[in-house]
């Protein structure tokens, strides 16, 4: 990443534009992380591109190696977004399942890195007044993303879709060479110049950058500098918050939504409903973006959404026709499930972490923690095909349910 030398331009800050540039990973993160649901059955149809077909063990992998791949991106994450369009070409030019499953794992792996870099770069680059609006807008990006592919994914094949998919890390690649690099990150790294400059770029002219810079190095002299030893975790006030913190990933990835998301549009095909399953995951994504409610009212609408929702998935799984159940039922429940997880179980667990985990040794239960939820994400998406076979789909459905339920008594 280039470091700018000059000011900005009087009046206009541009840690916005750079935020703005970050924002790109988190649209092409939710790219990733809806690629599969409206690839699947492209993949499935026997008019599919260069005739690839995949087959119904294949299609679980396929849906989930990407969150195999943000794993270990996850775990390594650091500023190297740039580096995601390889995966979308490896899929887009797919002449195998085993290419195509390779593809997976690449955007994954990218896209751990994304769900750490992006947040830790806004929030570094960002004035404290605008810190949280710029944050938010994090989130939003990932909406974005995941209603982009489900609508151009309702038009385009597969393939078409991976590259039109690539455009997203490709245009972010480009902006972000032109970006300053933090500059905390910067003073971390003994830069103090740089830093400086940094400074100069993002706020432009009428700042005091030596003030700032100043400010910064203060704040990172009070942060521990001693390494944290594993041995520690035997402290109560140390192993309580990570393992609150464990248990709220756990709950958040066994409520099902990566499995709805993944599979979206094979759901409402198997429901039944009357409304084509491309528009049902259009307006999916439209819901999504409803992420200002307040937390207590989630809590009671999530399970509400989970109980009510399994009625009109079992009648579509089963085969059954009753006129007493409206064909738009199913997309009314999902609906209600999208929302409750998008103000409740969606960002708690990611705010309790920040919250709870003692700042000694926050990197590491950090890494911790979120290797341990795309680690679930996995495994809930690879299982939910045999899931199905065995437990059938009532049953599986009911499954989450009981889960959130149960999360519902230990956490309230």
């Amino acid at each position: 990443m280039a470091e700018k030398k000059e000011d900005g331009p009087k009046g206009f800050e541009l840690f916005y534009v750079a935020a703005a540039s970050a924002w790109l990973g988190s649209v092409a993160m939710g790219t990733n992380l809806g690629y599969s649901s409206p690839a699947i059955p492209s993949l499935q149809s026997n008019f599919t591109e260069g005739g690839l077909e995949i087959n119904e063990s294949e299609e679980s992998w396929f849906g989930s190696l990407m969150t195999l791949g943000a794993l270990t991106g996850g775990l390594v994450a650091g500023f190297l977004v740039d580096s995601l369009g390889p995966g979308w070409v490896l899929i887009a030019t797919a002449s195998t399942v085993v290419v195509l499953c390779l593809g997976r794992v690449v955007t994954g792996f990218f896209t751990g890195l994304i769900s750490l870099a992006v947040p830790v770069y806004v929030s570094e680059i960002s004035r404290p007044q605008v810190r949280g609006t710029l944050g938010a807008g994090i989130q939003l990006s990932v909406t974005i993303g995941i209603l982009g592919v489900f609508f151009f994914g309702k038009y385009l094949s597969w393939s078409s879709l991976a590259i039109l998919c690539l455009t997203v890390p490709a245009a972010m690649a480009v902006l972000m060479i032109f970006m300053s690099e933090s500059p905390r990150w910067l003073l971390q790294k003994g830069k103090r110049e740089d830093a400086l400059k940094a400074l100069q770029f993002l706020y432009g002219p009428g700042t005091d950058h030596e003030a700032e810079r100043n400010a910064i190095e203060m704040n990172l002299k009070m942060s521990p500098s001693e390494k944290f030893h594993v041995k520690e975790l035997q402290q109560p006030f140390i192993y309580k918050p990570i393992l609150i913190s464990l248990f709220l990933m756990f709950a958040q990835q066994l409520s099902g939504i990566n499995a709805v998301m993944f599979y979206a549009v094979s759901i409402f095909q198997s429901a039944g409903t009357t409304i084509p399953p491309e528009d049902c995951m259009v307006i999916i994504g439209v819901v999504q973006g409803g992420r200002r409610v307040l937390l207590l009212t989630s809590a009671a609408l999530l399970a509400l959404s989970l109980g009510a929702g399994r009625l009109p998935l079992r009648q579509g799984y089963q085969g059954r026709r009753s006129r007493r159940v409206d064909r738009g039922l199913p997309l009314v429940c999902l609906s209600l499930f999208i929302i409750g997880f998008s103000c409740g179980m969606g960002p708690i667990p990611w705010l309790m972490m920040g919250e709870l985990l003692p700042l000694r040794v926050r990197g590491f239960a950090t890494g911790m923690c979120t290797g341990f939820n795309w680690t679930m994400a996995f495994v809930v998406t690879k299982t939910f095909n045999d899931m199905i076979d065995l437990l059938k789909p009532y049953g599986t459905y009911w499954f989450f349910c009981i889960v959130m339920i149960t999360s519902f008594f230990v956490v309230f």
